[in-house]
């Protein structure tokens, strides 16, 4: 089995958050794609929504330890994505947000109950669902 990086994010406008349905995959999700090999996982996530949304994102960062040493911020959920039998992901989920309204197509915005209706996976319900519970704490 090979694994691949990847890293996702989901991008908050309130209490919004873009999902696109994935052509190759047909669900929808949230942006992301692979880690290149020249950038962290963080980059990488920052990358993708810029790429896919047209947007600048405020990346969430958990905690910046202060230890004298580089480290990469700690995404909210490391995943194993299976793709096929040949190799899977290894996909951190990052959390970010934005108060800019216009994204590009074919990325809306959505509330938890509309992408419960979309019928998005079970995974990308419940990580929204806490990375919304966290950025309200926060902001």
């Amino acid at each position: 089995m090979r694994f691949e990086l990847a890293a996702t994010t989901f991008v908050y406008n309130g209490n919004r958050f873009a999902l696109h349905l994935h052509p190759k995959v047909g669900k929808w999700l949230p942006p992301g794609g692979h880690v290149e090999n020249h950038e962290l996982p963080h980059d990488a996530a920052i990358r993708e929504v810029i790429e896919e949304l047209g947007i600048v994102p405020k990346l969430f960062v958990f905690d910046e330890p202060s230890w004298g040493i580089q480290t990469v911020p700690m995404p909210l959920a490391i995943l194993v994505e299976p793709i096929d039998y040949e190799h899977s992901h290894i996909d951190m989920i990052y959390l970010a947000t934005t108060d800019q309204e216009k994204i590009y197509d074919p990325f809306i915005w959505v509330a938890l109950d509309e992408a419960v209706k979309l019928d998005a996976p079970e995974d990308v319900l419940r990580l929204a669902e806490k990375g919304l519970e966290l950025i309200k704490n926060i902001y």
